[in-house]
């Protein structure tokens, strides 16, 4: 990996400028006797040694062209003649994410900024990582951004704060939350964190202290009325057990019938959704990872000899069922024929690398993409359910923007609304008709059928 990062002076009056810069026209550049030489031998000196390295590991022809010296022109010029003080490393964040968002797998990329880094990498370091314990879905309208807390851990800090399913998370220590990126939530052991959320229309402020969060990202029960039937739900696959955990169950209480629930699993570690279905699996290619030039990285096949569930299955999926969990339903789609049941799943199905920047930052964006059994990619489109069935467990408010111009004049009734949020020119609201009591799972009541 190699990054680095410039504060260059600006050459003109030379030839070799109009191959950086593009042109002098309209005073933009200062006159070449006015920089002092030296400088002019060193910047020339550093830009040579970047393009050499930079044609090294991109290609000659990536590196020499317009666009890549127009980012450069356009730093420099941002730093040295806009009005006011422009801080470098803000400037270069900003092009960076661009960057990223302006790619056609924007949607799964993104950049850490540098205390987040650090932050990530102490609790990799030390083992420590504290959060609060919540289950959050996305919700998003224009510019405002929310989460739904599905679920609270049970004992967790988040419980213990009074935190429950229903509430609307929408501002982290004062902070809009983003849906592109972690919440704020995880951070150091006995630390506070700043929880602003709506409650049935109340905007509250939750003090919620930071703890280690123990919670079963397995969970089973038996299906009532159901000869041998068990219902196993998979929280996540951010945990190394997962995997182990899943296969005990199964081994302990030998379930004849099975519905697997991966609805609102955001994914985590490839390798235990593997395991995952080599537990379903008895021989046979699960998996493969292509590049963009479609070449094929890695492979991942049923391992022989190892425990092989043989009873009938059903899968729950819905929108937010994504990754690693997307990995687990097309292996067992393709190769048990198991029915899926829900809706079309997330679709990340890319294999993300992660670069340090020079700057402190962290890029981390999908260069490889999954295949499933029959060759057919996971990603973007996701994977279409054999039976679709809306998820209705949780009555989500149904938002709208009201321009505040139509409040303040009254041609709007605005006390028919409950409001979660504000731009300058809106009000995010919700009708105040919104009940956050679970409501009937229909998805899981399909899969029980199919199972009768």
């Amino acid at each position: 990996m190699i990054g680095f990062e410039m504060d260059l002076p600006y050459v003109s009056g030379d030839p070799s400028s109009l191959f950086l810069y593009g042109s002098r026209r309209e005073g933009l550049l200062p006159s070449f006797h006015l920089v002092a030489r030296w400088r002019w031998f060193v910047f020339h000196a550093l830009i040579l040694i970047a393009l050499f390295v930079l044609a090294f590991v991109s290609g000659v022809n990536k590196v020499f062209s317009r666009d890549f010296f127009s980012i450069i022109q356009t730093y420099m010029y941002v730093q040295r003649h806009s009005l006011g003080e422009s801080d470098g490393n803000d400037i270069a964040t900003a092009a960076i994410k661009a960057m990223v968002k302006s790619g056609p797998n924007a949607k799964f990329a993104e950049v850490l900024d540098a205390e987040t880094v650090t932050e990530f990498n102490r609790m990799a370091r030390t083992g420590e990582a504290a959060g609060v314990g919540l289950y959050l879905r996305p919700i998003e309208l224009g510019a405002s951004q929310f989460f739904y807390v599905i679920g609270v851990v049970e004992g967790s800090p988040a419980q213990r704060a009074g935190m429950i399913v229903g509430d609307i998370l929408t501002r982290v220590n004062d902070k809009s939350v983003l849906i592109d990126q972690s919440p704020g939530l995880r951070g150091r052991i006995g630390t506070q964190v700043k929880l602003s959320i709506v409650r049935q229309g109340i905007n509250l402020n939750i003090a919620v202290e930071r703890d280690l969060v123990k919670s079963s990202n397995v969970t089973f029960k038996r299906i009532k009325d159901r000869n041998g039937g068990y219902y196993i739900n998979i929280r996540s696959f951010l945990e190394e057990d997962a995997a182990k955990d899943l296969k005990n169950v199964l081994v302990a209480h030998k379930p004849k019938k099975l519905i697997l629930d991966l609805r609102d699993n955001p994914g985590g570690f490839i390798e235990q959704a593997v395991e995952a279905a080599d537990l379903f699996v008895k021989e046979g290619k699960l998996l493969s990872l292509e590049n963009r030039k479609g070449q094929v990285l890695k492979t991942y096949s049923a391992q022989a000899g190892s425990y092989d569930y043989e009873g009938d299955i059903v899968i729950l999926v819905n929108k937010y069922t994504s990754s690693a969990a997307e990995i687990l339903v097309a292996a067992l789609k393709g190769r048990r024929g198991v029915t899926v049941v829900g809706d079309v799943t997330y679709g990340k199905g890319v294999s993300n690398t992660q670069v340090d920047l020079a700057n402190g930052s962290r890029l981390v964006i999908p260069t490889a993409i999954w295949h499933d059994p029959s060759g057919r990619q996971i990603s973007f489109d996701g994977i279409e359910p054999d039976i679709r069935v809306q998820d209705t467990r949780f009555s989500i408010p149904s938002f709208t923007l009201i321009p505040k111009a139509s409040s303040a004049s009254g041609r709007i009734d605005i006390s028919a609304y409950d409001t979660y949020d504000q731009t300058p020119e809106y009000l995010v609201v919700a009708s105040k008709i919104y009940n956050a009591v679970r409501q009937e799972d229909r998805i899981l009541a399909k899969g029980e059928q199919i199972l009768e």
